[in-house]
């Protein structure tokens, strides 16, 4: 993490991320996670270990990096890849972003990969049915849909591709081309679980595919553990998905995969709008923050388009000397965005993978530890 970013204010903050609210959360314990369950309340939580309290932010003011590419200097001959989710029954401002990308990127637009969360908090079928009419309109036959907790709200349909449609798929290969895969991993229920029958699936799928092109896992859940934060009926809680580590033990095993998850749409996550590389670092259980997984694989954000954030991530694929170089970056409306993550990641036609993350200079996670308001309990400052 480079250390000499300038430190940005929390409107300056908020502008840049399109956020509209943040509700600082004081962070003194450890709240117990609810076992999977979104909507449960944390039990009283054992004392946090003593730890040193987090430097204040360095001051010192960095130049900006540029992302690595955008609409502004697309040039053209890449297959683009779309991903998205948690549109929570906000449809127009998801529509206008996919008509955004189609209006840059034309037919080099090859496909659409939605992480879920389509309703929000109860299942509404003309919700439902306005969010497919969008999609239909603006991207017939190249767009996939995967599921969220939303998904599994009562009076939502069986996620049935011959009910709903060919692109609406929980789990399994989404879309293939010659220098790419997209794996839905889909919510399996609403409670926050990768079960162990997904797992093997997955497992089984990445052991067949070719090691020399990305494959871009989409799951609606998170590996990591989420501190807690204010909103989703979860005030004071934590996120943590069950099966986490199992999983990442079968992804480390494919260095070329992409990982993108969904569901925690707050700035108060600072990996919201991040690329990490592999050999990153994360908590991943509350029974214990001490205990880190390491990441042997790309780990990146999909964006939201609720609650004023209207941004999703694109991928630019290009096959050169060196491989297949993949160039993400998150874009809200037809710009990209200087406060989110760049990243080029190459593929070798040896299977070995490398990672350039470009952080821009609004980009700070120390800052956004104080934004959040839980900087005092530093047991997750190591993970970023």
């Amino acid at each position: 993490m480079n250390e000499k970013k300038k430190r940005i204010s929390r409107r300056d903050f908020l502008r840049g991320a399109g956020a509209v609210t943040a509700g600082a959360v004081l962070m003194g314990t450890l709240g117990a996670c609810a076992a999977g369950s979104e909507a449960a309340a944390a039990e009283a939580p054992a004392p946090a270990p003593e730890h040193t309290p987090m430097p204040e932010p360095d001051p010192t003011p960095a130049q900006p990096i540029v992302p690595a590419a955008g609409p502004s200097n697309y040039a053209g001959g890449a297959t683009v890849l779309a991903f998205a989710s948690d549109q929570h029954a906000e449809t127009p401002g998801f529509a206008a972003w996919i008509a955004d990308q189609k209006a840059v990127y034309g037919d080099d637009l090859a496909f659409l990969a939605y992480g879920g969360d389509i309703c929000d908090k109860a299942w509404t079928p003309e919700v439902f049915d306005g969010f497919k009419a969008a999609l239909d309109e603006a991207m017939p036959g190249k767009y996939g849909v995967t599921t969220g907790n939303q998904e599994h709200k009562a009076g939502a349909p069986a996620w049935d591709p011959a009910v709903l449609g060919p692109g609406f798929l929980r789990l399994g290969e989404a879309a293939r081309g010659d220098d790419y895969r997209v794996y839905f991993l889909g919510a399996a229920q609403e409670a926050m679980v990768f079960p162990a029958e997904d797992i093997a699936a997955l497992a089984a799928y990445l052991d067949e595919q070719p090691s020399n092109i990305p494959v871009f896992v989409v799951s609606h859940f998170p590996l990591h553990l989420s501190v807690p934060y204010n909103g989703h009926d979860i005030p004071g809680g934590y996120r943590m998905t069950l099966g986490n580590d199992a999983l990442t033990e079968v992804l480390n095993a494919h260095p070329n995969v992409i990982f993108l998850w969904g569901h925690n749409h707050t700035f108060q996550d600072p990996r919201y709008g991040t690329i990490r590389p592999a050999g990153s670092k994360f908590t991943w259980n509350i029974e214990d923050v001490t205990r880190k997984l390491t990441i042997g694989f790309t780990y990146a954000n999909l964006g939201s388009f609720c609650r004023g954030s209207t941004y999703g991530c694109i991928a630019e694929l290009r096959r050169t000397d060196a491989g297949v170089e993949t160039t993400m970056y998150y874009v809200d409306t037809n710009v990209p965005m200087l406060t989110k993550e760049s990243a080029v990641i190459t593929v070798a036609p040896d299977g070995s993978v490398t990672a350039d993350v470009k952080t821009s200079d609004s980009t700070n996670y120390i800052d956004m530890f104080y934004l959040a308001g839980w900087y005092e309990d530093p047991s997750f400052a190591e993970d970023y």
